[in-house]
């Protein structure tokens, strides 16, 4: 049987200038930042945030979930 694993959560952020995306917040396990809602590739933890919506995904026992949006406000 497949397993389904529920997306994280989290909630609209405002960061400061030239962070990266390894400074967002969510609660979740084995969290994946994208900046597509699908497909694309795992963001990398240099990845500077610019003002924009990214996608987070947490993994468990080899499943991913659908990705969770996040407004962010640089």
């Amino acid at each position: 049987t497949e397993s389904i694993v529920n997306a994280p959560t989290l909630h609209q952020q405002t960061r400061r200038q030239s962070q990266t995306w390894i400074k967002l917040v969510a609660t979740g396990l084995q969290l994946k930042w994208y900046a597509a809602a699908t497909g694309g590739s795992q963001l990398a933890s240099t990845t500077a945030l610019t003002t924009g919506t990214y996608y987070v995904s947490q993994t468990n026992a080899n499943c991913e979930s659908a990705r969770t949006p996040v407004s962010v406000t640089v």
